[in-house]
């Protein structure tokens, strides 16, 4: 694997799986090509809605919100997305967020492109299977819920919990919102081998186990790989980090080019400098020292790197008025919404699902009832905080009613 090859690591929790095109294997391997994506057992998924669709300021406005719902410091997040199509005048985003802190372990420092698993789960799925689908990723930490539609990944839901807790705990699995709408589920990961839990998935919906070459009979424990190794063809390109240009193949090949015209283009810019009198580098360092405490000045203000002062100045206040605004800074945080819903659940009421966004103002909330009572009392309760209530419920199997019930504003 010496030189430049792309190769699709699946960066799982109990072991670590690659594809190169034609061979595949366990452990990190060598190479300049490397697509990782990092289980996703840690990994918070948000989908919302942004004012913008986008630019340069995209990535920031989407990592403030994600700070202001988790509470964290931006710094400490480390933020990937990719869009779900056009919502009103904006753009629906599925976001991934993960801690930096992962994000810069030892092992990964070789990858050329850094996402997260289930990428290459969702898009393996696209090339070999089908447009639209449910999928269920069973690893050894966690279990994770995929759903296609139209060629695009439009949701992930992560259950903390791996295919052989689940066993053990089947609620985890079958109480999920999601499973209850899919009539097939394509079964992938470590949990497609496992007899048991093939069983107990088939308890909600139709399960099939795909076979691709040439992995044969394991191609579950190899499918995110697989996707990984074709990331190029990804509608969802979601990305923590991309390092260094070097890694990529056509600077690899002209890197000796690349050297000795850099070398040739620095003994050019010594010769010119050279070339000053000394009286033109007196009047240079005379200019620079006056600007340089000019911009400090400013740049205690601003608390960036000042290049032209007057038009910078301008520039970020227009640019904080604008982020106030699309930020909703005189909104409450997330975090009072899904204080006063959890307030509002009785007794027989299991939530299984709750989405959202402070842009739109409407957040859906899933679950089963025991009793209808309990849900009569749940959407009081609800009323009593939000302006807009709307219930809709449906009989499953036993006594329990699924109910999604909507939320808008106050």
């Amino acid at each position: 694997m010496e030189g430049f090859k792309v190769i699709g690591v699946d960066a799982g929790t109990s072991a670590v799986k690659w594809f190169d095109g034609k061979s595949y294997g366990t452990g990190f391997p060598k190479g300049k090509g490397i697509i990782t994506g990092i289980s996703s057992k840690s990994v918070f998924v948000k989908k919302a809605v942004y004012p913008v669709c986008r630019g340069r300021h995209l990535k920031e406005l989407i990592l403030n919100d994600v700070s202001a719902d988790l509470g964290l410091p931006a710094e400490e997040l480390g933020i990937a997305f990719c869009p779900g199509g056009k919502r009103g005048k904006g753009c629906e985003f599925l976001v991934f967020v993960e801690r930096a802190e992962n994000l810069k372990k030892s092992q990964l420092e070789n990858s050329a492109i850094l996402t997260v698993d289930v990428v290459g789960t969702a898009n393996c799925a696209l090339l070999t299977h089908a447009d639209t689908a449910c999928i269920v990723d069973a690893g050894k930490a966690k279990t994770a819920i995929l759903e296609l539609e139209g060629g695009r990944l439009k949701g992930v839901e992560i259950v903390r919990a791996g295919f052989e807790a689940l066993l053990k705990k089947p609620d985890l699995l079958l109480n999920s919102g999601k499973l209850s709408s899919c009539g097939e589920v394509l079964l992938v990961g470590g949990g497609a081998l496992s007899p048991d839990f093939r069983k107990l998935l088939s308890k909600v919906a139709k399960v099939k186990v795909p076979v691709l070459e040439p992995f044969g009979e394991e191609t579950p424990i190899y499918y995110s790989a697989f996707g990984l190794y074709h990331f190029r063809r990804a509608n969802c390109r979601a990305t923590f980090a991309r390092h260094s240009l070097l890694q990529f193949r056509t600077l690899t090949e002209n890197r000796k080019r690349l050297i000795a015209s850099g070398v040739l283009t620095a003994v050019g810019v010594a010769s010119l400098a050279g070339a000053y009198t000394a009286s033109i580098v007196e009047s240079r360092k005379t200019y620079f020292a006056v600007k340089e405490r000019y911009s400090r000045m400013v740049e205690k203000v601003l608390g960036t790197k000042v290049v032209a002062p007057e038009e910078q100045l301008s520039l970020a206040e227009s640019r904080f008025l604008k982020l106030r605004r699309l930020l909703m800074a005189d909104k409450p945080s997330i975090l009072h919404y899904l204080s006063l819903i959890s307030q509002a659940v009785p007794e027989g009421i299991t939530v299984t699902e709750l989405d959202g966004s402070l842009a739109t103002g409407v957040f859906r909330v899933q679950g089963f009832a025991e009793k209808e009572e309990a849900l009569t009392v749940f959407v009081e309760n609800l009323k009593k905080h939000f302006g807009s209530v709307d219930i809709s419920s449906s009989r499953s199997s036993g006594e329990k009613l699924h109910f999604v019930v909507t939320l808008k504003g106050r």
